[in-house]
């Protein structure tokens, strides 16, 4: 049994824990968390993370045809004033990066499904 509970449906469990970093940030608004999670909720959130954020990697430079579209709400362009991280240490992986953006209607959205709480800093 783990010793801390996972920080998505609060039950303690067996196997490695993942740690996920996720933040959406807008100039001097931001919202951080550090998550620990059970490996279900960790795969999940894996399939989330990986439908709506793009690898850092195919994402630079972050004007990129990749980052025109919303994470959130797919649709292009318009004013996609956040910007939205996951550095993530999915079991027995190496790091990963993510990276996308979110309109402003969008940024309280995303930051619920990457759990992020509102009181984790000023934001959305």
């Amino acid at each position: 049994m783990a010793a801390v509970p996972c920080e998505i449906h609060g039950g303690r469990f067996r196997g490695p824990a993942t740690y996920l970093y996720p933040a959406i940030v807008n100039g001097v608004a931001e919202r951080r968390a550090r998550l620990r999670l059970c490996p279900d909720c960790a795969a999940d959130y894996r399939d989330f993370a990986q439908a709506t954020l793009a690898p850092a990697q195919e994402a630079l430079p972050f004007d990129s045809d990749n980052v025109q579209i919303c994470a959130w709400c797919k649709l292009p362009g318009g004013d996609l004033t956040w910007a939205v991280f996951l550095t993530a240490y999915w079991t027995r992986d190496e790091r990963a990066d993510m990276y996308g953006r979110v309109h402003d209607a969008c940024a309280t959205h995303m930051a619920g499904a990457l759990h992020v709480p509102e009181d984790a800093r000023r934001g959305p």
